[in-house]
């Protein structure tokens, strides 16, 4: 990926993750609260501490998950060539964003369905952690927080996937991790002014069609190669023989 195709894909990560966390809000926010509980109340910073420790749990949850993506990404680009697939398909991703984000689209809720088999199996895990009066078990549990079934966050994967690498993979999803920090944090305790500003339509709706610039720009800056190629082909057969028969006609 081209230097001027990371940085609006890290972009578009940040406002997936900032807008779109409201998205999560149902199912995360009751355990943000939850959570909340977790230090005692008396404890200096308490509510900013507790968030803080959940969340750096769940982001390094995201940051390993979109290596993971980010490598097999890779591995696919170079055993097929296609990289350029990956890139178009990174804008068509922003673009979905960009859509879900301004309200006008809501089809990531099919990928929750997927989850539920795989947190299933991990649920059992909080249990066997048990209660987070701890800070090593406040981020654990953290960490375990970050694999919820959560469509938001396995279209994200995807489009960390489309990256090309394993550094960019990360970079893409610690980006959107970052970016929910602010809503779930509202969650919590912290911030609720800034969580009402993003829960607003004209917000949400500024932000999507922002991403949606991002991932038009994305595609165009994939396929620009190609057009780049095409205008370097060689000149057309015709050219070629205007260019002999003129040398003919000067002939003796």
């Amino acid at each position: 990926m081209t230097q001027g195709a990371v940085e609006p894909m890290l972009m578009s990560a940040l406002l997936l993750g900032l807008f779109g966390s409201v998205h999560c809000l149902g199912m995360c926010g009751g355990i943000a609260g939850a959570l909340g509980q977790a230090l005692p109340e008396h404890a200096p910073g308490a509510d900013w501490l507790r968030g803080i420790l959940y969340s750096s749990g769940r982001i390094t949850s995201y940051t390993l998950a979109g290596a993971g993506a980010g490598l097999a990404g890779e591995a696919f680009a170079m055993g097929t060539g296609l990289g350029i697939v990956l890139r178009v398909c990174a804008g068509v991703l922003i673009l979905a964003f960009g859509l879900h984000v301004a309200g006008w689209w809501n089809g990531l809720a099919a990928l929750e369905r997927i989850g539920l088999v795989a947190w299933r199996r991990l649920a059992p895990l909080a249990r066997q952690i048990g209660r987070p009066d701890r800070i090593p078990k406040i981020f654990a549990l953290g960490m375990l927080w970050g694999w919820l079934p959560c469509g938001l966050v396995y279209s994200a994967l995807m489009a960390a996937s489309t990256t090309g690498t394993m550094a960019l993979g990360a970079a893409f999803m610690a980006c959107f991790g970052l970016g929910t920090l602010p809503a779930l944090l509202a969650a919590s305790g912290f911030g609720a002014r800034l969580g009402a500003f993003l829960a607003l339509r004209s917000s949400r709706r500024a932000a999507g069609i922002l991403l949606l610039c991002f991932g038009f720009w994305s595609i165009a800056g994939a396929l620009m190669p190609l057009h780049g190629q095409h205008g370097a082909d060689p000149p057309p057969r015709g050219t070629t023989g205007q260019a002999g028969h003129g040398h003919h006609s000067m002939a003796p």
